[in-house]
């Protein structure tokens, strides 16, 4: 998906290595794969005034899926709906489906007002799947270039992740939260931890009010398998439900991701012991003492 080119000290994100534009972002080298035929631009085809991201809406034979609800007794996902299907509906939809995991894993082109604009696999699920509860991301240039620099230091194997100090109303938490959604929802054998200030603001206002709202509303095609409540307060498993029955009543014999989201509480040791793939810490500036950012850090790095 990218690597790091030691020799000319360049980051790639660059998922099938056609070497195009290289940017500098804070200090760091990113390169961005090569702009392709204007045929396969989003976008490309409208008047340059009407260029701009725009989300693809869901089919409404899909969307029907999505909005399913089973009569009494019928406890059937979205996703065994959609598996229940005849064979010839499957057929008509499931190069839709496949294209939106390519895109998921390659990014996706844009035209900007005349300019072509790289989206990275995370960067397109967010602003195309990702609703949070104001709705549908919109994007900003800013935010593009501190994802693309996130996406670098993701690659960089000198890097431990990416420290960002922001002005209010920036939408990273959103953002941060929209990523985080993307990367777990497709890993296996992982654990991702959030933490804040507080340990209220780490359940209440990331977990439960952003990550939580945007993982039940994901379509059903990405939705994985998980285990517990809807609506958990401290963490999420991505496992199959606890006597998972179809309904055959038969035992499944599907295991989910096995991976888990959970949270930290404000405090130095925190996390200590864990194996860490991914750490979101929003406001980490703001531990009240006697913890502090500088000594958490320290335990922290050593989970990631």
């Amino acid at each position: 998906m990218g690597y790091w080119d030691e020799e000319k000290d360049i980051v790639w994100i660059d998922p099938k290595n056609t070497k195009g534009q290289v940017l500098k972002i804070a200090g760091l080298n990113v390169g961005l794969p090569k702009v392709p035929a204007q045929k396969d631009i989003l976008f490309s085809d409208l008047p340059i005034d009407e260029q701009m991201w725009v989300r693809e809406e869901m089919p409404d034979e899909l969307q029907a899926i999505e909005d399913w609800e089973g009569e009494e007794g019928d406890k059937r996902s979205p996703s065994e709906v959609y598996n229940d299907m005849p064979k010839a509906f499957k057929e008509k939809w499931n190069p839709w489906i496949a294209e939106q995991y390519r895109k998921r894993k390659e990014g996706v082109w844009f035209m900007n007002k005349g300019k072509p604009i790289y989206l990275s696999g995370e960067q397109w699920f967010v602003l195309q799947w990702i609703r949070a509860p104001f709705g549908y991301l919109k994007w900003f240039e800013p935010q593009w270039r501190l994802g693309i620099h996130w996406e670098a230091c993701v690659l960089d194997p000198r890097c431990y992740g990416q420290n960002f100090v922001k002005n209010r109303r920036f939408g990273w938490t959103t953002g941060a939260s929209g990523g985080l959604t993307e990367y777990i929802t497709r890993t296996k054998n992982a654990d991702v931890a959030i933490g804040s200030k507080s340990e209220k603001d780490a359940e209440e206002v990331i977990f439960q009010g952003m990550f939580m709202y945007m993982f039940n509303e994901l379509p059903f095609f990405f939705t994985p398998l998980r285990r517990g409540s809807r609506d958990p307060k401290k963490m999420l498993e991505l496992k199959a439900p606890s006597g998972n029955i179809s309904k055959n009543n038969k035992v499944k014999k599907a295991t989910g991701l096995n991976s888990r989201v959970v949270t930290l509480q404000p405090k130095t040791s925190s996390g200590d012991g864990m194996k860490i793939f991914r750490l979101v810490m929003d406001e980490s500036g703001k531990l009240e003492k006697p913890h502090n950012i500088e000594k958490s850090w320290q335990v922290k790095k050593r989970c990631l």
